[in-house]
């Protein structure tokens, strides 16, 4: 009798990106290429809270098919505060865990992905169905990835022209992150800015700079501090509405258009911005260098 061939089970993978809206884009970046490389079913599961209150395609087309040609099956699912894909937390009495442990063979979430990320990943998920939950880049993808899954929906690309109408060859773009981002506040305050931008005018008079931040005093103080050098949405930052994700989608490709950027310190938005740049353009601002 011939022994039959053991057939092994799909890898599946089911993305789930958490925070704000960079912190999701490279999870997303992330997760494809994993399922890529393990040709693996992955499902992404995009939950609109109080952390992004927009749906993906609020912002974004939705992700093409022709540059997932290496996954066997891919679908992208909309919801809004859907306990099944929550985090287990005291606060939720873990039950989301007791259906997720149901569905999934192994969950990963930010406490099991150390430093470097999971560059090994591979076998350990291997036949598996698995559930991951996170907004870190926990596997290594290209940078250049992001212009081929995030593309500007056509409301987001009206904001990106209204805001990037003023941008010229001598514009350069800020990102100040104020907020709840302890880090970013402690290690790029105001000042380095403020340093920074007097140096550019110093070396070119003709300077502008493009100002993204989540802090409406900012925008009024540099407005006040650099009279007619200063581009700044007229909104105020709100992760919360549909409009105001746009606003922040559309900002973000505009800082990618100026010619150099200065961001800020344990911000996702500025490292994104940093990565959609010609190398040397874009710069990490921490108070220690200013």
């Amino acid at each position: 009798m011939r022994n039959k061939s053991v057939v092994a089970p799909p890898t599946s993978l089911t993305l789930v990106p958490l925070g704000g809206l960079c912190n999701r884009l490279r999870m997303i970046q992330s997760g494809l290429t994993l399922s890529a490389i393990a040709k693996a079913e992955v499902q992404i599961v995009w939950v609109r809270n109080q952390e992004l209150g927009a749906a993906f395609t609020d912002m974004f087309m939705p992700i093409s098919h022709e540059s997932l040609s290496e996954t066997s099956r891919f679908t992208f699912t909309e919801t809004e505060n859907n306990r099944r894909y929550a985090l287990s937390r005291k606060r939720n009495l873990f039950l989301p865990s007791i259906w997720q442990r149901y569905h999934y063979d192994l969950r990963i979430t930010d406490k099991h992905i150390p430093d470097g990320g999971l560059p090994n990943i591979i076998s350990d998920i291997s036949g598996k169905r698995v559930l991951i939950q996170s907004g870190l880049g926990f596997y290594p993808y290209n940078d250049h990835s992001f212009t081929e899954y995030f593309k500007p929906n056509e409301a987001v690309r009206e904001l990106i022209q209204e805001t990037s109408r003023n941008i010229t060859p001598h514009t350069i773009g800020l990102h100040i992150r104020r907020s709840d981002n302890t880090k970013a506040i402690r290690y790029s305050p105001p000042e380095c800015f403020e340093a920074i931008i007097r140096k550019e005018i110093e070396r070119d008079p003709l300077t502008t700079f493009l100002l993204a931040t989540d802090d409406e005093t900012i925008k009024q103080r540099f407005l006040r501090a650099f009279p007619g050098r200063v581009i700044t949405s007229p909104f105020k930052a709100d992760r919360t509405s549909v409009q105001g994700m746009q606003q922040a989608a559309a900002e973000l490709f505009a800082l990618g258009m100026c010619r150099r950027f200065y961001g800020s310190y344990w911000s996702s938005f500025s490292d994104t911005v940093v990565a959609m740049l010609p190398a040397g353009a874009g710069n990490i601002v921490h108070c220690d260098a200013c």
